[in-house]
């Protein structure tokens, strides 16, 4: 297995009609499936630039006044590098498999679960590594009790900004990591 930080590139323009008219891609691998990654050739990138001006800055602060406590809001950071860290992590682990061409009896994980719900699972595995490298990085020694921290704060404020865009999108399909945030955050 081989591993490669992924690259990290400013957006000049956000637009166009592939673009959600809420939210961007702030990180992707692709492909993490396949002969591409099982020979660890695909391509990681971390937008860096997105939500870091003034405005997304301030609408993340008050968002996030209104749903924690005054002890952890104490730990929400207006530093992009506290939620760039989540993102990079959230992508490294796509490319740690297992990846979609594994099989189970010889069967794809889209034929066992459904393409929604193997999506579903893949980030739920990329989230949930985002979340498990914070206290490996602290026991490596890499971030303190207080990094460990802001990141779980800044982790669990965007499952929530995702949860409240909806559960599923107007034709009725559920919304991969609104679906995976609500896994992550329980009933």
């Amino acid at each position: 297995m081989s591993f490669e930080l992924p690259e990290f590139i400013n957006i000049i323009v956000n637009a166009g009609d592939s673009r959600d008219g809420l939210g961007a891609t702030i990180g992707q691998s692709l492909p993490n499936f396949g002969r591409v990654a099982e020979e660890s050739r695909g391509r990681t990138v971390a937008m860096v630039n997105l939500y870091t001006d003034a405005d997304s800055i301030g609408d993340l602060r008050k968002r996030d006044r209104s749903l924690f406590t005054d002890a952890t809001f104490a730990y929400a950071s207006d530093d992009p590098a506290v939620g760039r860290l989540g993102t990079v992590l959230h992508e490294a682990t796509h490319n740690l498999g297992p990846y979609g061409s594994y099989k189970v009896d010889g069967k794809l994980p889209e034929t066992i679960f459904g393409g929604a719900t193997d999506a579903i699972l893949e980030e739920l595995k990329a989230q949930t590594g985002a979340l498990y490298y914070l206290p490996f990085l602290k026991a490596k020694g890499f971030m303190s009790d207080d990094d460990v921290r802001r990141g779980y704060v800044a982790n669990i404020s965007w499952a929530f900004g995702h949860i409240a865009r909806g559960m599923f999108d107007g034709a009725g399909h559920p919304k991969t990591y609104s679906q995976l945030a609500a896994i992550q955050v329980g009933e």
